[in-house]
């Protein structure tokens, strides 16, 4: 099974985000589904690049994306994925925006082949070297697995080589994708 990991392209000139107001911010950190008519409030976070460009991926934690890449998940109608109209305050941006809004969840981090500094209490600070258990995936319906969050750190987002073929087909800028035997977690400083 090949994965990859979502990754944001390591550029001092794309904005990254955060929500604007905290209806947006406890909306998108809520792991059910959002009403249709909800628009999430994002802005640039500080620091702002002096002359931002405006991509087809940005981080707030959550990934944010242009129409190029909606446009190409909406018709996969992913389960337990939903695609968050956005509207960026305080800046110049052309076209629309979107928070892939991930609410598919699962825990299938294979801790033996992986490489993870933990707490005292055992809880994972950082990922470093990232495998996935496979055993664990084959039990999840495919459909279910092609685009997920990785229950042991929910900052990595996972899709399968498909999508990762569909996404690389449209050259987006912004966007990195990563295999997880190359992923670690300082790969967008790399």
């Amino acid at each position: 099974m090949d994965y990859f990991v979502i990754g944001r392209e390591n550029c001092d000139d794309y904005p990254l985000l955060k929500a604007a107001d905290r209806e947006t911010s406890s909306a998108v950190a809520r792991t059910a589904p959002l009403p249709d008519e909800f628009v999430a409030q994002l802005q640039p976070r500080p620091p702002v690049p002096r002359h931002p460009r405006w991509v087809d991926f940005h981080k707030m934690p959550q990934p944010v994306i242009s129409a190029k890449i909606v446009d190409l998940l909406a018709p996969l109608e992913l389960p337990m994925v939903q695609l968050v109209k956005a509207q960026i305050e305080g800046a110049d941006v052309e076209g629309s925006y979107h928070v892939l809004h991930v609410m598919n969840m699962i825990s299938c981090l294979d801790r033996e082949r992986s490489s993870v500094a933990t707490s005292r209490t055992g809880a994972i600070i950082e990922i470093e070297r990232l495998a996935l258990d496979e055993e664990v995936l084959e039990q999840v319906p495919e459909q279910n697995r092609r685009l997920f969050i990785l229950e042991e750190d929910t900052s990595v987002y996972l899709v399968d080589k498909g999508i990762a073929d569909l996404i690389e087909s449209a050259q987006p800028v912004g966007l990195k994708l990563y295999h997880t035997s190359e992923w670690h977690g300082a790969v967008g400083f790399d």
